[in-house]
Formats: C-alpha cells, sequence, structure tokens
C-alpha cells in the first residue's frame, strides 16, 4: 500500500528530476518555485486529488516573512507595469496537503550562499508535519491554475 508520504516523496523525485533535465524549469529545485510547482500541479492532482491547488505567497519562518509581497506589488505584476522578482513563495496545497516540492532546496542553497544555518540536514520536501516541526508557516495569498500567467510571470 501506498502511503502519503510515499506519494510526497515521488512527487519530489519526479520534480527533482524534471528540475534537473529542464533548463526551462531551471535545472535545479532551489530558486524555481514557480516553475517547479506549476509543472508538477497535474502529477500532484493524480497523487494526492483533484482538491490541490497551486498557490502563490510568502512563508513566516523565525518571525520573519519571507518573499512577502504586497496588494501594490500584485496591482503592478498583473498591470505589466513591473515585472514579478523572486519576492514570492509558490507551492502546491489543499485542505489536507502541503507539498513544497523547493523551499527546503532553496533555505539550504542560502545557507551555503550566506554561511548561516536555516534548517537541519535531510530534509528533501516540506509537507505539513515538517513545517510545522519547523515552525514554518506557508502564507497563502492567491491561488489558481493561471495564477502564475495572470502576475505576469
Amino acid at each position: 500500500m501506498t502511503t502519503v508520504a510515499d506519494k510526497y516523496k515521488a512527487l519530489y523525485l519526479q520534480a527533482k528530476s524534471l528540475a534537473e533535465n529542464t533548463p526551462q524549469v531551471g535545472r535545479k529545485l532551489a530558486g524555481n518555485c514557480t516553475t517547479v510547482s506549476y509543472s508538477m500541479l497535474n502529477s500532484a492532482r493524480e497523487a494526492l486529488g483533484k482538491d490541490i491547488e497551486l498557490c502563490v505567497g510568502w512563508i513566516e519562518y523565525k518571525g520573519e516573512r519571507k518573499w512577502y509581497f504586497s496588494d501594490d506589488d500584485i496591482k503592478k505584476w498583473k498591470s505589466g507595469v513591473v515585472r514579478p522578482t523572486n519576492m514570492v513563495h509558490c507551492w502546491l496545497q489543499s485542505d489536507d496537503h502541503l507539498i513544497d516540492l523547493t523551499l527546503a532546496s532553496t533555505l539550504y542553497e542560502i545557507e551555503r550562499i550566506q554561511n548561516v544555518s536555516l534548517i537541519p540536514l535531510g530534509i528533501d520536501y516540506m509537507d505539513n508535519s515538517v513545517a510545522r516541526k519547523l515552525s514554518i508557516r506557508h502564507k497563502k495569498r492567491l491561488s489558481g491554475d493561471n495564477i502564475l500567467f495572470d502576475l505576469n510571470f
């Protein structure tokens, strides 16, 4: 019997392979949350259910907002006046599932660049359990299959 953890791991491995082998996705998971999450949406729905959605927002970690954006940012992005930057985070979720396929890799890359320690070694992806243990809160601001296009990403 396949467990939810098995499904999460399989999705992570699929996302990792996709990123490494697809230049358009970015060649790595770190820093490519939008392309990876969008590319994995249908696979996640097949594995976890049709209610999985593509979410855009930020995380709260150690009392800080990371990748926070404002209403003004959204208006500028939607109007096309300003191109979206790396000031967003993107992941997949439903009422029952959180599957963030890029956050751990991104935090490890920040650790390497800034010579800091953010999360324990050995984490591949964030699910509800891992995020809760690390006191990481995902703050969904927008969601939908086409949200990245609506924001002009």
